[in-house]
């Protein structure tokens, strides 16, 4: 598969949510049973990752069978459970998946208010991207989108949520329900600044992994299916999770939220947070935007590795604000050029015509004209700040927007799958599997990925 090629759309599932835990997924994973049982080499692949030495691996293995049973969610128990019977695959390789998995991704997630040419401005509406990267090229065959129904409801065949996830993992990595959107971004680097504080974090995710505590990914799920009447009406609101989620135990990561009007990213660390708003564009990816100086690598102890995959990140956020600011810098340009079009002296000169080479020299040199970056704040907009009236007015069209999340190295070959999820009617707008990894265009290098480089460090 090529660089231009598009992918292809990710087969949709219906899991019905009135079925009994353990048979909800069962049919999915008995149709994947040959693919998930490809899986079974990951745990030995994430021992070796993090450097146990190839003779004791068997001795490891022993040991996660005894103790890696369950994960803390019940109903989640049950369900992987199901997946375990139905694909033969061990419980304690799938309790392995669910809980490790999000602590190992690149991606890249945000959101950015679009309009389309037909519509008015009132209609429009904040569309949230992402991409998912890994290195483990087995797991794009697992690529799957699902919709969640209850069958013994009043409305049998109402979507109540969307994910877009891996066949065995019961957590949420992507998710949409009508109001509500979501998506996990892995954070290698976490605020612990004396010995102490380390080992609360370290012993919180060796509790996680041990079913004693909820992982990041099951957390979004509840996060997903509550709501203030038990019955999937409204969702919980972005307020709500700004303040509850930063003081939520959980591993480092980076969280992005929408509800179709505003998006929220939280850059979460074990019992602590920073909240970011805006209502026009956010962007994360695998590093902190204000990086406070001291702080723990969460994976590797390897600098190189870690400054490695930060400066990959650092890249592909790049390459997403760059467009950004390109289309804030063209509308302001084009407000420029109507301001100094309805000016007097404009319109004394009115009778001359305008040639097209002029207009186009005019707006390239408005739009040349300096915009200021936003200070840094808890609570703000990603990029521009400077009139915030000229950054809402701001939007994309949808294909303007596959388009940049399509272009490299947003997307990239270790991308496993891309999307963009509207929260205002709960739809996955658009989505692309790739079952093979993606070559860079002319001129272009290998980007690697969180896992080659976390392997390669690690060694």
């Amino acid at each position: 598969m090529s660089h231009t090629s598009r992918g292809c759309e990710p087969p949709i599932f219906q899991i019905d949510l009135s079925l009994p835990p353990s048979s909800r997924y069962a049919a999915l994973a008995t149709q994947y049973q040959q693919q998930l049982r490809e899986l079974m080499p990951l745990f030995s692949w994430l021992l070796e990752g993090v450097g146990v030495p190839l003779s004791l691996l068997p001795v490891v293995q022993r040991m996660a069978k005894l103790l890696l049973r369950r994960v803390h969610s019940y109903e989640e128990n049950l369900e992987l459970r199901g997946i375990s019977k139905a694909a033969q695959v061990p419980m304690y390789l799938l309790v392995v998946f669910n809980v490790v998995l999000d602590l190992l991704m690149g991606c890249t997630s945000g959101a950015v208010r679009t309009l389309e040419k037909t519509q008015p401005p009132h209609e429009s509406k904040m569309l949230h991207f992402r991409t998912l990267d890994w290195d483990m090229d087995s797991l794009r065959k697992v690529v799957v989108q699902l919709e969640f129904v209850r069958s013994a409801s009043k409305t049998p065949q109402k979507v109540l949520a969307r994910s877009i996830t891996y066949v065995g993992f019961v957590g949420v990595l992507t998710g949409v329900r009508c109001g509500l959107s979501m998506s996990l971004n892995f954070r290698p680097q976490h605020n612990a600044f004396t010995h102490m504080e380390n080992i609360r974090f370290l012993s919180h995710n060796l509790l996680v992994l041990l079913g004693k505590r909820q992982s990041i990914s099951s957390l979004l799920r509840s996060c997903l299916f509550s709501d203030h009447q038990g019955g999937l009406g409204s969702p919980l609101s972005l307020d709500y999770f700004a303040e509850t989620l930063p003081s939520t135990a959980s591993t480092a990561a980076y969280l992005v939220f929408s509800d179709g009007q505003s998006a929220m990213a939280i850059e979460k660390d074990r019992i602590s947070g920073m909240v970011r708003r805006s209502r026009s564009f956010i962007v994360m990816t695998n590093h902190d935007l204000d990086p406070t100086p001291g702080m723990r690598e969460t994976k590797s102890s390897n600098s190189t590795s870690i400054q490695s995959i930060i400066s990959e990140s650092v890249d592909r956020r790049g390459c997403m604000v760059e467009k950004w600011e390109i289309k804030v810098r063209e509308e302001h340009a084009k407000r420029v050029i109507a301001a100094e079009a309805s000016s007097p002296a404009s319109l004394l000169s009115s009778a001359r015509p305008r040639t097209r080479s002029k207009t186009k020299r005019q707006l390239a040199a408005c739009t040349d004209r300096s915009i200021p970056i936003a200070q840094n704040s808890t609570e703000r907009h990603d990029v521009f700040t400077d009139g915030h009236e000229v950054e809402e007015r701001v939007s994309l069209t949808k294909s303007e927007l596959r388009r940049w999340l399509a272009a490299w190295p947003t997307t990239n070959e270790c991308t496993h799958f891309s999307a963009i999820l509207d929260p205002t009617e709960g739809t996955v707008v658009w989505a692309r599997q790739y079952l093979e990894p993606l070559k860079p265009p002319n001129g272009a290098q290998d980007r690697g990925t969180l896992a080659t480089t976390f392997n390669e460090g690690a060694r």
